[in-house]
């Protein structure tokens, strides 16, 4: 099979999946997929560690936490305008 015929199959795979979900179109095995999914905190560090190390390895700046995370911790409301 080509490459065509291949992009071909995925996206009409894509397509019917989406259309399951009916008004809001997201392949079905994704969201079933994420709602099963279960990654305790423990591991979740874990990755993130993995993450940080292979990024410094490479001379990668690392920034601990989200930028979400960030403003959290700041704490404090913040008025804009």
């Amino acid at each position: 099979m080509d490459d065509k015929k291949q992009l071909d199959l995925l996206h009409a795979v894509l397509v019917e999946q989406c259309r399951m979900m009916g008004s809001k179109p997201y392949p079905y095995l994704l969201h079933r997929a994420h709602e099963t999914a279960v990654v305790k905190n423990e591991e979740k560090q874990q990755i993130e560690q993995m993450l940080q190390q292979e990024l410094r390895r490479n001379n990668e700046d690392v920034e601990e936490g989200s930028n979400k995370q960030s403003a959290k911790d700041r704490g404090g409301r913040t008025r804009y305008g």
